[in-house]
C-alpha cells in the first residue's frame, strides 16, 4: 500500500476547504478535474460534497460554480441531472 493516494486526497481536501472559506454568494468558482489524483471513490465523494456545498450558496457557497471531472459518480449525481443548478 502506498501513501500517495492518501496524501493526494488530503491535499485536495485542504484545497477544497480553502475554496469554501473564501467563497460567498458573489463568488465565481471554476474547478478543473475535481478529484484528480485520488482514488476514484474518494475523489468522487469529495467532489460531490464540495459541489453540493457551493450550490447551496451562503457561507462556504458560491454564486456560480463550474466544474469539469472524469469521475462518473460526480457526473451521475443529482447536481448534474438537475441541469447543474
Amino acid at each position: 500500500m502506498t501513501t500517495r493516494p492518501i496524501r493526494q486526497t488530503l491535499e485536495l481536501w485542504l484545497i477544497l476547504q480553502a475554496v469554501r472559506a473564501a467563497s460567498d454568494s458573489r463568488s465565481l468558482v471554476l474547478l478543473d478535474e475535481v478529484g484528480t489524483g485520488t482514488e476514484p471513490v474518494e475523489g468522487s465523494a469529495l467532489g460531490v460534497a464540495l459541489l453540493e456545498t457551493l450550490v447551496k450558496g451562503g457561507r462556504g457557497g458560491a454564486g456560480f460554480t463550474m466544474a469539469t471531472t472524469h469521475h462518473r459518480f460526480v457526473l451521475e449525481s443529482p447536481l448534474h441531472k438537475d441541469g447543474g443548478q
